[in-house]
């Protein structure tokens, strides 16, 4: 009976251990990039040395405020080691594609194409997407951050390091704060002018699918403002400026 019961242990930790098990990494959690007509924004896949076999790898995009005229198939589409798709007919959030194998400890290729050549809308807009590999054993949430403006160059700069981002900044009537996290978390937000009154003081739940937050600036007056956010893993602060 002892001898049942030890096995059974054996199997249950086995399985909770596979479960969550990690198979590969990405080149960054989230990646940041400013577009002024097209641009590939890189993420690359890397499976871990520690596996014995190539894995292949399910992905889907599963939230963005990306704008419409953003997500149409000549505007956006995203790529894995077996080839590219185009968001037409909202393929990209409808279907579940399965990757070719990527081989242990060789980055292999994912990323995103945007051509906004025709887009009319700018400003900073996400999209998540879903990783996991066939096995199920591992999924993780990846970020695209992308600013579209009309004057400069395009320019992508991925950011593992800096966790929260504000944007459009300087602001107007909005802005919002971003998030490059990996779980769900409950926040605390408060904004303070530079004189040191506080504008706006709340608590939020930030998700890794939807790493964002809705600051309404209207009533606030030209001027600096600094934002203050408690996190689960410290503390952030940025720095808004107000233009009317």
């Amino acid at each position: 009976m002892k001898k049942i019961f030890t096995f059974c242990c054996i199997v249950i930790s086995s399985c909770f251990t596979t479960s969550f098990a990690q198979v590969f990494n990405t080149q960054h959690d989230t990646a940041v990039a400013t577009i002024v007509t097209s641009a590939n924004v890189d993420n690359k896949i890397t499976v871990l040395s520690t596996q014995s076999q190539p894995v292949k790898i399910k992905w889907t995009a599963t939230n963005t405020n990306f704008p419409s005229d953003w997500l149409t198939s000549a505007a956006l589409g995203l790529c894995d080691n077996n080839g590219c798709l185009n968001n037409g007919s909202n393929y990209l959030f409808n279907h579940v594609i399965l990757s070719d194998f990527y081989s242990p400890g060789v980055a292999g290729d994912f990323h995103m194409v945007l051509n906004l050549s025709s887009a009319t809308t700018l400003g900073t807009y996400y999209l998540t997407v879903n990783l996991r590999d066939e096995a199920g054993s591992q999924s993780k949430d990846i970020v695209f951050l992308i600013t579209h403006n009309t004057t400069g160059i395009s320019s992508v700069t991925m950011a593992n390091e800096k966790q929260l981002f504000v944007s459009p900044n300087p602001a107007a009537d909005h802005t919002q704060l971003y998030f490059n996290i990996t779980k769900d978390q409950n926040i605390e937000v408060a904004i303070s002018d530079a004189l040191g009154k506080e504008v706006v003081h709340g608590n939020y739940t930030i998700t890794s699918r939807n790493p964002t937050v809705n600051i309404n600036t209207g009533s606030f007056a030209t001027g600096i403002y600094y934002v203050k956010v408690k996190t689960e893993n410290g503390i952030l602060t940025e720095r808004i400026s107000i233009v009317k």
